[in-house]
């Protein structure tokens, strides 16, 4: 298990920056905090210098794998690649909208238990396909 830690990329003032995440119920808990929140993205870091940059909307979300220092290679985990590549949700970053393909569109139980394994090992889930950015 790594120590993972919960970074909000549009409320960089947000109380919960910084928090560790311990557990699988910390998981949940905090994916359930953020009800009724406009679709926004947010990062959880591990310790082993991976990063999981998670867009979150009410029913999807989105989750790209990287290196915390930015430097490729990225992955993005691939929702329905049957979906129009120019059709896009928007997640807010830092005040801006930031759009993603919906074809990266996942069922926020998906995402969730992608952010699990992550936890768990640090890697790449093995629940979705991949797709280098």
């Amino acid at each position: 298990m790594i120590t993972v830690t919960f970074h909000d990329l549009q409320r960089v003032d947000s109380c919960k920056n910084a928090m560790l995440v311990t557990d699988s119920q910390a998981i949940v808990d905090l994916f359930h905090s953020f009800n009724g929140r406009q679709p926004f993205m947010f990062e959880l870091r591990g310790d082993n210098n991976k990063a999981l940059t998670i867009g979150y909307a009410s029913t999807s979300g989105v989750v790209q794998y990287s290196s915390q220092a930015g430097t490729p290679p990225y992955w993005m985990a691939v929702g329905d690649d049957t979906v129009d590549a120019h059709d896009y949700i928007e997640f807010a970053a830092g005040g801006t909208p930031t759009p993603v393909s919906r074809r990266y569109c996942l069922p926020l139980k998906t995402v969730l238990i992608i952010a699990m394994e992550f936890m768990n090992d640090g890697g790449m889930s093995r629940v979705v396909q991949w797709e280098q950015i």
